[in-house]
């Protein structure tokens, strides 16, 4: 659409600063758009303040912009866009200046605003859970070029280089110095240390790998449980513990002093953990990542 002008291009755009105009009151912000293309004032006023009402600001049409809080300004900018119908909405990291509580909170609305609306957006963001939680499908950008395209779910169990799978979330990743396939199918990679992972035979590269797991994924087995070893059931030693009240980030250490990070909740198992204690790791065939 490059070489039609912007008034022809048929794009909505929520830009990152709000962009709305100080002189105009929040419905003729809203109605602006509807006013360029000729509408009759008295059915682009009606228009506006449907699409107010729609976020939330039905009572907010004669106020300035500088009257309005962060929070607010973004609703008056998303209802400009709304107002429009327009076929593709592309939104510029338009939730970034704003608070978490209130990105979250947005990002909802804005999710539920596009199922009523039917629309098609193009949702800029470097938020990880933003993307995750808002997207049908994700494209990854670095340097300018498209690394990997999917569902969400897909971007984050299944990424398909180093970056993707240390950009999206965070991952534990070892280069793996010995790949093998056993009798049974099955395919066992080494990593630093000497530490044996077993590997999803669907997922299984060949060549120089680096296998990995999330550090949710990682399960921290109760003291003392006397169990049937699993698949992968690695010995480590635990060395810091960051307390985020119902969450645990753990940084433990592999056999050789290989790191491994592990996210869990904060439940009875695991509260009574402390550093310099020795724990069994373990996480499934189907949870380890192998990235060529």
């Amino acid at each position: 659409m490059l070489h039609l002008p912007p008034h022809k291009r048929e794009l909505g755009i929520v830009f990152q600063n709000y962009a709305l105009f100080p002189h105009l009151d929040v419905l003729g912000n809203v109605a602006f758009g509807l006013r360029r293309r000729r509408v009759p004032v008295a059915e682009a006023n009606r228009q506006a303040k449907a699409a107010l009402e729609m976020v939330g600001l039905g009572d907010y049409g004669r106020r300035l912009p500088n009257q309005l809080s962060g929070g607010q300004q973004q609703r008056v900018a998303l209802a400009r866009a709304f107002v429009l119908r327009p076929p593709l909405l592309l939104m510029d990291e338009p939730l970034s200046s704003l608070d978490l509580k209130l990105r979250e909170q947005m990002r909802h609305e804005i999710r539920a605003l596009q199922r009523q609306l039917g629309l098609t957006l193009i949702y800029v963001t470097h938020d990880q859970d933003e993307a995750l939680a808002m997207s049908d499908r994700i494209a990854v950008l670095s340097a300018g070029q498209v690394q990997q395209i999917g569902a969400p779910r897909e971007i984050y169990e299944r990424p398909v280089n180093e970056f993707v799978a240390r950009f999206i979330g965070s991952v534990n990743l070892w280069k793996a110095d010995d790949v093998r396939v056993e009798a049974d199918g099955s395919v066992l990679a080494r990593v630093a240390g000497g530490t044996t992972m077993r590997v999803a035979r669907h997922s299984a590269k060949t060549g120089a790998i680096q296998v990995g797991v999330r550090p949710e994924r990682l399960r921290i087995l109760p003291a003392g449980s006397v169990g049937e070893a699993g698949p992968n059931q690695f010995d480590a030693e635990i060395e810091e513990i960051t307390f985020l009240g119902e969450d645990l980030q753990i940084r433990a250490r592999l056999p050789g002093a290989t790191p491994v990070q592990v996210a869990t909740k904060n439940v009875t198992d695991v509260a009574s953990l402390a550093p310099g204690q020795r724990v069994k790791l373990e996480c499934s065939v189907d949870d380890v990542i192998c990235i060529s």
